[in-house]
């Protein structure tokens, strides 16, 4: 009993949870989208709130100088801000040169390669649209997913992509204006108090 009561104390969001958190779906990937866009990294674009999501969130509300666990006005922020979410995106002919389907698996085998590509058209656009392979399956459906090429549509999280192709060798991440405002969130963190919850 006494383990339970500590549990309890220790870590209320993990069994109370928080009525207006987001599920799955629609609503999920707006705040997704958003947070992206204002550079609090929610992890990967696929409408699944987790921990990276939340964690952002938390950060997000506390930079705004509201309560952590304030969603419906993070939401409401979102709605405003991001109308569309999906878009069909053209995977382009430059994709190619950054891809390698023998790129060994195991990291003792890559040391001697100089470009760290993609494995596949489907883990590179994954990238490119700040999501993951298996949210554009469900998207896109299997046949057209693996069967990209330069050239092939695809339904993607309505966001500005990432360009590889614009990365410079030797490039820091310093003296990138862009990168340079991320958010960084760090998920080793207590629980809110009740009034952090709010």
């Amino acid at each position: 009993m006494r383990l339970l009561l500590f549990f309890l104390c220790a870590f209320p969001f993990v069994l109370k949870g928080e009525v207006d958190v987001p599920k799955k779906g629609d609503e999920g990937l707006r705040i997704q989208i958003f947070l992206d866009q204002k550079c609090f990294g929610p992890g990967f674009l696929d409408g699944k709130p987790g921990n990276f999501t939340l964690g952002a969130v938390y950060s997000y509300n506390r930079y705004k100088g509201r309560p952590p666990g304030a969603w419906d006005a993070l939401l409401e922020e979102a709605k405003v801000e991001v109308e569309t979410l999906y878009a069909t995106a053209i995977v382009p002919g430059l994709a190619a040169k950054f891809i390698n389907p023998k790129l060994p698996r195991k990291y003792e085998d890559v040391g001697h390669i100089k470009l760290m590509a993609y494995r596949s058209y489907l883990e590179f656009m994954a990238e490119r649209y700040h999501t993951s392979e298996s949210f554009l399956l469900e998207l896109n459906g299997k046949s057209k997913s693996y069967g990209l090429k330069a050239g092939s549509t695809l339904k993607v999280p309505n966001i500005e992509p990432f360009r590889i192709e614009n990365l410079e060798v030797g490039k820091e991440h310093k003296k990138d204006e862009k990168l340079s405002q991320h958010n960084i969130v760090c998920l080793l963190y207590t629980s809110p108090s009740p009034r952090d919850r709010g």
